[in-house]
């Protein structure tokens, strides 16, 4: 994604093994991809995969599970002219 893209997110598509989403965590709007991996579930940062990660069943993340709120499924690039 580049730099103030607009997102097209839909709430009522399937999750599916490495769909970008959009998680609230701790009150933050954040992109992340979710990978399912023998049964646990990952959302993975996209900057950096190996860091920030939340798993369902790992210590790496102690709050709520972030609150799904839809699947990427198009971006809007936007020009800006200077």
């Amino acid at each position: 994604m580049k730099p103030n893209s607009v997102l097209v997110i839909n709430s009522s598509v399937t999750l599916s093994n490495g769909a970008l989403i959009v998680v609230s965590i701790d009150g933050e709007f954040t992109v992340r991809r979710y990978v399912m991996v023998g049964g646990t579930v990952r959302l993975e940062n996209l900057d950096e995969p190996s860091k920030e990660q939340y798993s369902s069943n790992d210590a790496l993340f102690d709050g709520d599970w972030p609150t799904f709120f839809g699947v990427v499924t198009n971006t809007l690039s936007i020009n800006q002219t200077p």
